[in-house]
Parts: C-alpha cells; structure tokens; sequence
C-alpha cells in the first residue's frame, strides 16, 4: 500500500503569512476555490474573486494575497 496524501492534507501544509487569529478563510479553502474556478475555465486573480463571490463562498482575500499564497503551492 502507497502512502499517498489525500488533497487536504498535502494543502493543508502550504505556509499561511497571515496573523493567525485574523484569518477568516482558510489557506486550503482558497486554494479549493481557486482550483474549482480554474477547473471551470477562469482565469486571472480578478476573475476567481469575481466567481467566488458568484459561488457565496464569500470573499476571497486581497488579489495579491491571493497570487502570494498560491505562489507557495508546489
């Protein structure tokens, strides 16, 4: 048997910069909305933000939060 990481939990490892305590929206919802709106042919910070809102995921964080954070997915 593999021992493979499920989605959350490789995610879940991704460094958050953010001061805890003051976060809203997890590091992995992010990436998931940002995966789902790209799956679904969006492109670009303004449109993922524009298609999560569509969504009532709530926001998303600064645009350029966002391209700092995803910059650390590997």
């Amino acid at each position: 048997m593999t021992d493979r990481k499920s989605h959350l939990e490789h995610f879940s490892e991704v460094e958050n910069p953010r001061v805890q305590g003051r976060v809203l929206h997890t590091s992995v919802n992010i990436i998931y909305i940002t995966i789902t709106a790209a799956l679904c042919g969006v492109s670009g910070w303004e449109e993922i933000d524009d298609f999560a809102e569509s969504r009532r995921t709530g926001f998303l964080p600064s645009r350029n939060f966002l391209t700092c954070l995803m910059s650390r997915v590997r």
